[in-house]
């Protein structure tokens, strides 16, 4: 089963168990990233970006997740603090998703070349 610490901070924010239960259920989708029996650290940082200001993009989520020698980091400002959550999700997802594809094109790449100097040294004999 997969182990997933999480740690929520807020800063400027009272953290409500309403943003907790949301944020449990938005960070669910990054669970299937991580590998069966691998733990994962993951910090969430949530807050007003300044104290002063009533509109514009106000809130703040940061998303960190630690998992074997992965590391990545979402950050994103919205006008409210849920879609700032969201929009950190989505951005978390798509950063381990192309560290994904990079592994799997740098595997195949190699295959490739491994098959093409098999292939040579065929010819030669």
């Amino acid at each position: 089963m997969t182990m997933i610490n999480k740690k929520i901070t807020s800063a400027g924010i009272e953290l409500t168990e309403k943003i907790e239960d949301y944020v449990d259920k938005r960070i669910e989708s990054v669970r299937k990233f991580v590998l069966e029996n691998e733990e994962a650290q993951l910090n969430i940082k949530l807050g007003k970006t300044t104290k002063h200001h009533l509109k514009g993009d106000v809130f703040r989520a940061e998303i960190d997740i630690h998992y074997g020698k992965n590391y990545f980091r979402a950050e994103a400002q919205a006008g409210d603090l849920f879609s700032a959550i969201d929009i950190a999700k989505d951005e978390l997802v798509d950063e381990i998703t192309r560290g994904k594809n990079k592994h799997l094109k740098m595997f195949k790449r190699g295959h490739q070349k491994i098959k093409n100097l098999i292939k040579r040294l065929g010819a030669r004999f």
